[in-house]
């Protein structure tokens, strides 16, 4: 009897195993929204293989974890993800504008800026320096963190203050690239400020421009310098996964904004 039993548990243990094998592929491909990725998933494919196990299917999940895997060596060690991003990234040349958007990113629980947002700051604060435009106009970005009200606002105002007295506007409420669109055309277009160099990351600048382009402006595409991981000129494993991860978002991203028609 307890050689049966043991007998029945180990495809089970072993079809967990390949679920949450396949859990940590499709996390680090980023097939998933990052709310999905990591323990959660893993722990959802490792039920999901070991109900195969028991329908004896198991075959299928170790085909699907050498697909994965495939997949996973090729966008990490090939010079594929190297092309993807240098074919989506848009990079225009600048010329002298009426105005410098700089689009929004994440926030910490105390309120500070993530790296892609400040690195998309730093950028347009680097535009504002050469005198390309006049005007530089944030987004403000506010969010629910463990039950406090938290916003973009201090931090933007702290980096903004280190480059000095500056005509500064803060667009709100946004949560999508949409309503950062929306909501600098109210402001600026009225007043003819049509022509814009529109700063962000370099994988999200293809929709974001196109966004802003839909929304009335002339734009000029400038992709932020990125400190954490480089996605647009990536050169090692970490670099090309976070290059992939980025890309397939935005495909899937371009994809809906297009059926809403927004771009």
């Amino acid at each position: 009897m307890k050689l049966a039993r043991r007998e029945m548990l180990w495809p089970v243990v072993y079809g967990a195993l390949l679920g949450a094998l396949a859990g940590s592929f499709v996390s680090e491909l980023g097939l998933v929204t990052e709310r999905f990725r990591g323990a959660p998933l893993a722990l959802t494919l490792a039920v999901v293989g070991s109900g195969l196990a028991v329908a004896n299917a198991i075959r299928v999940l170790a085909a699907v974890d050498g697909l994965l895997f495939l997949v996973y060596l090729v966008v990490a060690f090939t010079p594929l993800t190297d092309a993807l991003a240098e074919r989506w990234v848009r990079s225009d040349t600048v010329t002298h504008a009426d105005a410098v958007i700089v689009l929004s990113g994440g926030l910490a629980s105390n309120g500070s800026l993530d790296l892609t947002a400040l690195d998309r700051l730093l950028a347009g604060l680097a535009l504002m320096r050469q005198g390309d435009a006049p005007r530089l106009v944030t987004t403000r970005v506010v969010d629910r963190i463990a039950g406090e009200r938290v916003t973009s606002d201090d931090d933007q105002r702290r980096t903004v203050s280190l480059v000095g007295p500056l005509e500064w506007d803060v667009v709100a409420p946004v949560s999508i690239t949409r309503d950062e669109a929306v909501r600098s055309a109210a402001l600026l277009l009225p007043s003819g400020a049509k022509h814009v160099l529109v700063v962000t990351s370099p994988m999200h600048t293809r929709r974001a421009c196109a966004v802003f382009s839909k929304a009335g402006f002339d734009v000029v595409c400038v992709p932020a310098f990125e400190h954490e991981y480089p996605t647009w000129h990536p050169k090692i494993a970490r670099e090309r996964l976070a290059s992939f991860r980025a890309y397939f978002y935005e495909r899937m991203a371009t994809m809906k904004y297009r059926w809403a028609g927004w771009i």
